[in-house]
C-alpha cells in the first residue's frame, strides 16, 4: 500500500509540502508535462523535490482545473471533431512522457462529456438538479437524473467507438506507462460508471485501469447516479489508486475528514494495492493537508 500526497497548486506551495512529503511514501502530480509548466514547478525542480520519494501517478492537464488555454479545453477524446480528439491525444501522449520521466505508472486522465443536443444544455440541467437536491425534491432531481441517463445511452455506442479509438492509439506503443479513467465529476461527463467497464473489457489487453475519487463518487450519488458502494464493488478490481477526498452535500474535493464522506465503507471496499492519494491545494495549506493524513491514519485506511 502507497500513501501520496497530490499538489494540484503552484509553484510557490509545492516545496513548502516537503514537511508532508517526509511522513508519506509518494507524490502525485497535476498537469505536469516535460518542459512546460502549468500549475506545477518546472521538471529540474520536481526531480529535485522528487529525490527519494515515489511518483505513483501523474494527472492529466484535462483534469480538475481550468489550466489549459481557451482553445484546448474543448479537446476531448469525446469531441466530434477529429481534431480536437487529436489534439486531445497529443496532449495526453505529452502527459505520458512526463510520467515517464517521473518514473510514474499512471496518467490519470479525464475523458470528456456527453455531446451537445438540440433543446438542452447539460451545465444547465445539472445545476437544476443540485438545486433539486438543495431543496429536498427527490422526484425533481429523479427527473433530472433520468434526462441525464437517457442521452448517455442515446450517445453510448458513438462515443464509446471515438473513445476506444483514441485510447488505443494512444497506448499501443507504450507498454510501460498506463492511463487510469477517474471519477466523472459531474452527471455529463462521460464515461459513466457501465461504460468505465465497456471501456476497461474492449480494451483488456491495453494498460488501462480505473482511478477513483470518494468525493466524487458521493456527488454523483447525491445527483442520482451509482453510490459510492457501487462503484467500488465494481471497479474494485480495476482500481489502481483512489484520491481521498471528501464532500459536503455537492460540494466535492474536500480534505478527507471534514465532511461527510464514509471512509470505513471505503477502507472496507478498497485493495491492498491501491494507492491511497491525500490532496492538497493552496487554499487549503499544510495544515488541512496534515489533519486529513492524521484523519486517515485515525481509520485506519492509510
Amino acid at each position: 500500500m502507497v500513501m501520496a500526497l497530490a499538489v494540484d497548486g503552484g509553484e510557490g506551495t509545492f516545496p513548502d509540502l516537503r514537511e508532508v512529503l517526509s511522513d508519506l511514501e509518494a507524490l502525485e502530480l497535476s498537469n505536469w508535462l516535460p518542459g512546460k509548466t502549468l500549475n506545477a514547478p518546472d521538471p529540474e525542480a520536481a526531480r529535485q523535490i522528487l529525490v527519494g520519494i515515489r511518483c505513483p501517478a501523474v494527472v492529466s492537464p484535462f483534469c480538475r482545473s481550468g489550466t489549459l488555454r481557451e482553445d484546448a479545453r474543448s479537446a476531448r477524446f469525446t469531441a466530434a471533431e477529429a481534431e480536437l480528439r487529436a489534439l486531445a491525444g497529443a496532449v495526453a501522449a505529452q502527459s505520458l512522457q512526463g510520467a515517464a520521466a517521473l518514473r510514474a505508472p499512471w496518467l490519470i486522465l479525464e475523458i470528456g462529456g456527453l455531446m451537445p443536443e438540440t433543446g438542452v444544455v447539460w451545465k444547465s440541467l445539472e445545476e437544476r438538479a443540485v438545486q433539486c437536491f438543495q431543496a429536498g425534491d427527490q422526484k425533481g432531481l429523479e427527473d433530472h437524473a433520468r434526462q441525464f441517463r437517457a442521452a448517455a445511452a442515446r450517445q453510448n455506442n458513438s462515443l464509446l467507438d471515438r473513445v476506444c479509438r483514441s485510447l488505443f492509439d494512444l497506448l499501443r506503443t507504450d507498454n510501460a506507462n498506463g492511463v487510469a479513467i477517474l471519477t466523472p465529476g459531474a452527471p455529463q461527463d462521460w464515461p459513466p460508471l457501465k461504460s468505465i467497464e465497456a471501456i476497461l473489457s474492449d480494451l483488456k489487453s491495453l494498460k488501462l485501469a480505473y482511478w477513483h475519487d470518494t468525493g466524487r463518487a458521493v456527488r454523483l450519488e447525491r445527483l442520482g447516479g451509482p453510490s459510492q458502494g457501487e462503484w467500488l464493488e465494481r471497479m474494485g478490481r480495476h482500481c489502481a489508486g483512489t484520491d481521498l477526498t471528501d464532500c459536503i452535500g455537492v460540494d466535492a474535493g474536500l480534505p478527507a475528514g471534514s465532511g461527510e464522506v464514509d471512509f470505513r465503507l471505503v477502507k472496507e471496499a478498497l485493495g491492498s494495492s491501491a494507492v491511497r492519494v491525500v490532496r492538497a491545494s493552496p487554499t487549503g495549506g499544510r495544515s488541512s493537508c496534515i489533519a486529513a493524513v492524521r484523519f486517515l491514519r485515525g481509520i485506519g485506511l492509510c
